[in-house]
């Protein structure tokens, strides 16, 4: 799956660089101009903490999921979805919530993250920033929060 991740993401961005017709996206320019959260002479100071109040926030919310019985159906469906049905753990709803939580929280990221640059590129999410953030992932391990093992007491 995350084979397929990486190519879908390469495909994308490489329709949008060789878009020679400056169509919605911008073609291998992007879109610049995008205002700042604080203007431009305000400095990093209220970016950086624009970016810790919502690393708190989300972090809590996190939080808060895997530590909830959603997050204990989602532990289950992971580990081991068949049961996890015989159990009464509508699949379909859950991968629903988890996928419709996780694009929310990565809007979150990227709208904060385009705003900081003041511009959207194709090159910004190459293959490489995605490898390096699937790594980091991996290394941390699946289903943890803040490095530390997680087994929700069901």
């Amino acid at each position: 799956m995350a084979l397929l991740t990486f190519a879908f993401n390469e495909v994308v961005r490489l329709l949008i660089v060789t878009d020679d017709r400056n169509g919605p996206t911008g073609g291998a320019f992007g879109l610049p101009g995008l205002p700042g959260f604080f203007g431009e002479s305000a400095g990093k100071a209220p970016n950086y903490w624009l970016a810790l109040a919502l690393l708190v926030i989300v972090s809590l919310v996190v939080w808060r999921v895997m530590y909830s019985p959603i997050g204990v159906a989602f532990a289950s469906l992971r580990e081991n979805s068949r049961y996890a049905a015989g159990r009464g753990i509508d699949r379909f709803k859950y991968q629903l919530l988890v996928f419709g939580l996780s694009a929310f929280l990565t809007g979150v990221a990227g709208a904060f993250y385009a705003h900081y640059l003041s511009i959207i590129q194709p090159q910004i999410m190459g293959l490489a920033l995605s490898t390096n953030l699937v790594a980091m992932i991996v290394v941390g391990g699946l289903g943890t929060f803040a490095g530390r093992s997680w087994a929700p007491a069901c």
